[in-house]
């Protein structure tokens, strides 16, 4: 739901940065993950 939302979310909306948030939060996780996969 957020990533589709985050389409078209104006930057000046006041949960625009609530959702960059998710965003950078779940990126993250799944680095790790990935990480952790691969053995790094």
């Amino acid at each position: 739901m957020f990533l589709r939302f985050k389409k078209f979310i104006d930057p000046e909306d006041r949960n625009a940065f609530f959702v960059e948030e998710v965003k950078r939060a779940s990126d993250n996780i799944i680095y790790r993950i990935q990480a952790i996969q691969t053995g790094l």
